[in-house]
């Protein structure tokens, strides 16, 4: 007697960069860039460093948070009677910046550092944020630029030496991606950021870091439900805060 049998299917698929199916979607990133900079030396007490860069990102896979880049896990919690703000994944398509630094050397062992970023244009609408109504609904401009300043005291470079650093920065939602930037201060942040290092030894140093900072852009961007408008009622009393502070140990040799 023979054995039943149930007819199945099988295939074999085989895609090259295709961006058709979740499943089988590739991408390749790319960045091309080029950064020249210039060195004036005035006198032995006062230099200066000033460059100037051009990026180009072939990515259209990152994105950065809304409401500060808060942690996911806080997402519809609510606090007594006015509910959360929720943060939303902001895509970062293929973005064109310009970067302009400077530093100074300065008397008294002391550093000036200036930075200043301008990306695309780019706005708050259904292609950088999932769900956002598409038609009838305000599209603002997202805020494009990032910039930094601060002053360091002092320097590490033999035992017992040490230095204190404080910077302010602000980071628009679309001038940088957070993926790249190798930083606790994320885009959509304003903030402080404090530094302190002392070398031990002459190739041993400890430091540390704290960060201060709130969120940039009051923009209820908040999926299906988003209006294009800056919070209102309730919502516009809460305000996303971070604080950050890490600890290190270096050595060099």
């Amino acid at each position: 007697m023979a054995a039943g049998r149930t007819a199945t299917s099988s295939s074999i698929s085989y895609t090259e960069g295709s961006q058709a199916t979740v499943g089988s979607e590739k991408s390749f990133r790319t960045l091309i860039g080029f950064q020249p900079y210039m060195n004036w030396k005035f006198s032995d007490e006062i230099e200066t460093m000033f460059a100037v860069g051009y990026f180009h990102w072939n990515d259209a896979t990152s994105g950065n948070f809304t409401s500060g880049g808060v942690d996911t896990s806080t997402l519809g919690n609510t606090a007594g009677t006015v509910p959360a703000i929720a943060s939303v994944n902001y895509k970062v398509h293929n973005p064109k910046q310009w970067q302009f630094f400077n530093t100074w050397t300065l008397p008294y062992n002391l550093t000036f550092s200036a930075e200043y970023v301008m990306a695309n244009k780019a706005n708050y609408d259904n292609s950088h944020v999932a769900g956002y109504p598409g038609t009838g609904i305000p599209t603002p401009d997202a805020s494009k630029s990032a910039w930094a300043a601060g002053l360091t005291y002092g320097a590490v470079k033999k035992a017992h030496d040490w230095s204190v650093s404080y910077y302010y920065g602000d980071k628009g939602i679309a001038s940088v991606i957070n993926t790249y930037t190798n930083s606790s201060f994320k885009a959509d942040n304003k903030g402080h950021t404090f530094k302190a290092n002392y070398a031990i030894a002459d190739n041993f140093n400890l430091g540390w870091k704290g960060i201060w900072i709130a969120e940039k852009a009051k923009i209820n961007a908040n999926g299906g439900s988003a209006t294009g408008n800056t919070y209102a009622n309730a919502n516009s009393a809460q305000e996303m805060k971070t604080k950050y502070m890490e600890f290190t140990a270096g050595v060099s040799f």
